[in-house]
């Protein structure tokens, strides 16, 4: 249940079947071919729950342009996993932007998760304000980056996910039909980003000096 935009979910049944729009094999064969094989615990998240959670608590977003950013986030406590989700807040253009990433990462530390092996993100695709990068889905902003390399909690291998969607949110069957592959859909390490907008940064700014 959505609370404030906020709401925590326990590991759902391992035998659980997992409908098809969460399938993200070809995603991951993708990765793969680019990547060194992922920890066995990439196997275990539940994707298809941060995906479906994620979308959900899109829903409870406050934006005074309607830009609305839903987060799912993986983490584990004494080996057990959890689910945690967030919308974005910026009800007036002069307010200081709460990040969705931001609130379901304090979401999880304050459960007292050691571990935060995954994050799905799912909103509309913009030029970042810090890099200047603009990709095919919604990358975490200058903001969070600076918070992910701090905490001990995220590590270079915690995997990002992020899906591309409208600004205004519609019923999941109709961005992401059943049974068809998803909107665009980028599959990184976090450490991997992080350092792709390091770059980019540093580039725009030899640029412009």
């Amino acid at each position: 249940m959505v609370q404030n935009g906020l709401y925590l979910a326990e590991r759902p049944n391992e035998k659980e079947e997992r409908p098809p729009y969460t399938d993200l094999s070809l995603t991951l064969r993708a990765f793969l071919k680019h990547s060194r094989k992922p920890p066995v615990w990439y196997h275990t998240i539940a994707w298809g729950r941060l995906i479906a959670g994620a979308h959900e608590v899109r829903k409870e977003a406050i934006s005074y342009r309607n830009f609305k950013v839903g987060c799912g986030v993986a983490a584990t406590k004494n080996g057990r996993q959890y689910a945690f989700f967030a919308a974005n807040r910026k009800p007036l253009k002069e307010w200081g932007k709460i990040c969705a990433e931001g609130l379901a990462i304090d979401a999880a530390l304050e459960a007292g998760c050691d571990s935060i092996n995954g994050l799905v993100v799912i909103g509309a695709p913009q030029i970042d304000h810090g890099s200047g990068m603009l990709s095919s889905v919604l990358h975490p902003c200058e903001k969070c980056r600076p918070m992910f390399l701090k905490l001990p909690q995220i590590s270079p291998d915690t995997f990002f996910l992020g899906i591309s969607a409208r600004n205004e949110v519609k019923p999941l069957e109709d961005d992401y039909p059943l049974g068809l592959p998803l909107a665009a859909k980028e599959l990184w390490r976090l450490g991997s980003l992080l350092a792709a907008h390091e770059r980019a940064q540093m580039g725009r700014y030899e640029l412009i000096h």
